[in-house]
């Protein structure tokens, strides 16, 4: 116990050394203060808003997660461009893009994307539209602003 004493005394004297979090508060005792903007995806099925509170936490990853997987494919382009085309040519090996990166298809995404959500949702899709909006944090909700993207303003 003594030992156990000793050495909570110890990281709180250091503040920054962290053995267990079960053990130290100061992990947890900063502020989160709120983004001034918020981006969303909006995701209509046959016309229709699908909302977040109408589904799982789980159900509703399975139908966001692809859609930001695939936004995210432009940024490793530039990974690749920054630093993994510089390591291969540091290790004498000539490579192109296309065998660490993968082609932004809106079009293909989209049917497989269509496909995907019937698996998810267990019901007919005939229409799928994805949009990215902007919501401003005012300091007691959210509001959105007229910034909106569509899926492929987010792929170019």
């Amino acid at each position: 116990m003594i030992l156990f004493v000793i050495g909570q005394l110890f990281i709180n004297y250091k503040r920054g050394m962290v053995i267990s979090p079960f053990y130290h508060y100061g992990m947890y005792s900063e502020v989160i203060k709120p983004k001034p903007l918020y981006g969303v995806y909006e995701v209509r099925v046959n016309n229709e808003l699908l909302q977040s509170t109408h589904f799982s936490p789980q159900k509703w990853d399975k139908i966001i997660l692809p859609i930001k997987y695939f936004h995210s494919l432009d940024s490793m382009k530039s990974l690749y461009e920054k630093d993994v085309k510089r390591l291969m040519l540091s290790l004498g090996i000539h490579t192109d893009a296309t065998k660490f990166t993968t082609r932004c298809d809106v079009a293909t995404f989209s049917e497989a994307y269509k496909n995907y959500l019937q698996n998810v949702l267990d019901k007919p899709v005939d229409s799928v539209n994805i949009t990215y909006r902007n919501y401003a944090y005012t300091g007691t909700e959210l509001k959105p602003t007229q910034l909106v993207y569509s899926l492929e303003q987010l792929c170019n």
